[in-house]
């Protein structure tokens, strides 16, 4: 989706500057760059930091025939226009936005700087918090629609009961096969036995998506938000949740509409919800994997803690594991076979999502070192130099990176 609209940003800035609008293009440029960067969008900023600063639409046929001293002094005004796409933000923007970065992605209570045992309620406050602070509109601080993306995604695990109990039981992203690549450290993959199977909605809600729903699809201002008492629903698990936000000023406004006929616009906008009730239906009776059609599996750990406490190792690599002796004492050999496989297989698809991790956040340091008419040299070697732990586990294995 970010592809296809940074797609669009390209085109309406090729054609704003062929049409000597230099401020518009650089504007969807930046858009673009931040939508989805591409050697496409690096070459159209560079094609845009060349062209002359006359070229700008603002220049009149009068302009044009004024004498040249008064052009000149007209020039430099134009150049600080073009160099205007950096947004101002506040010192405490920055922290903000560092100090949630700095959590590892899979870190979602630290994330939302709540506590393991925190309440539906709380997580749901911090959430409200952090997102308003945090959204691309109204935080202009460098990595904000990163921050924001985290926090969105931190919500969605822990306001979820059944994946946030997956997630409290293995220390994994619960939709690491299908969601963004989850860069959490090697003492982090917890233990085995995922499902794996994720929300089946895929990448569809993404970050604005989770934050029009809880906040009433009225953006930073205007009717939505919480005095809209729009519903907020949270999918998988046993179902659906929802939760109605709004007090007063919604409850009289029930009232005051009494026991009116549902209009086909009322129908027209409770449909999204009813077809997202039918896929969570769906998705609950999926959910279980396993266990749902072929019997529970036995849980594993890749770090030795009770009650994981017997070893055992995987079929190609010889990675140690650590399983529940009272589990498995009953289980064939064929079966615990196909656990070793299945603990392989978690290991590896885990390397991966990091090794995916490392390198999209390398490309990211390297670009975000490349300003419109410089390049901090420093930082874009220190980027190019930088290790990829994980990469490098999965090439030893024999991997393709």
């Amino acid at each position: 989706m970010n592809r296809d609209e940074a797609q669009k940003c390209i085109e309406i800035s090729t054609r704003k500057l062929a049409a000597g609008d230099v401020q518009g293009a650089v504007k969807f440029a930046t858009k673009a760059a931040s939508l989805h960067d591409s050697p496409e969008v690096q070459a159209l900023l560079k094609k845009i930091a060349a062209t002359p600063a006359g070229a700008s639409s603002g220049t009149t046929s009068s302009a044009s025939t004024s004498s040249s001293a008064n052009s000149t002094t007209q020039r430099p005004a134009v150049n600080r226009e073009h160099t205007q796409p950096k947004r101002e933000y506040t010192a405490e923007q920055e922290v903000l936005v560092k100090r949630v970065r700095k959590c590892n992605h899979t870190a979602f209570y630290e994330i939302l700087a709540v506590k393991k045992e925190s309440t539906d309620s709380e997580i749901k406050k911090a959430y409200r918090k952090l997102a308003l602070q945090l959204h691309p509109d109204k935080n202009g601080a460098p990595g904000a629609d990163e921050a924001f993306k985290m926090v969105s995604r931190a919500f969605q695990i822990l306001s979820d009961e059944g994946k946030r109990e997956q997630f409290d039981r293995y220390g994994a992203d619960p939709d690491s096969r299908q969601a963004a690549p989850s860069g959490f450290s090697q003492q982090s993959y917890g233990r085995g036995g995922m499902q794996g199977q994720g929300n089946m909605f895929g990448d569809e809600l993404n970050a604005d998506d989770l934050f029009n729903m809880f906040f009433g699809g009225g953006g930073m201002g205007g009717q939505g938000g919480f005095g809209a008492g729009s519903p907020f629903v949270s999918f998988g698990g046993p179902g659906v949740r929802m939760h109605q936000f709004g007090g007063q000023a919604n409850r009289q406004q029930r009232r005051a509409g009494g026991q009116g006929q549902a209009t086909p616009a009322n129908w027209m906008q409770l449909l999204p919800l009813i077809i997202l009730f039918g896929f969570s239906v769906l998705s609950s009776l999926f959910s279980s994997g396993e266990s749902f059609f072929s019997g529970s599996s036995p849980s594993y750990s890749f770090q030795r803690e009770s009650p994981y406490i017997s070893p055992r190792y995987t079929p190609n690599h010889k990675i140690p594991y650590w399983v529940d002796p009272a589990q498995v004492a009953s289980v064939s050999a064929q079966n615990l076979a196909q656990l070793d496989k299945k603990a392989e297989h978690s290991y590896i698809r885990n390397l991966r999502d990091n090794c995916e991790y490392e390198y999209q956040d390398r490309e990211r340091r390297m670009n975000d070192a490349y300003g419109f008419f410089s390049v901090d040299k420093q930082a874009y070697n220190a980027a190019k130099n930088m290790k990829l732990n994980h990469c490098e586990t999965l090439k030893k294995y024999g991997y393709r990176t």
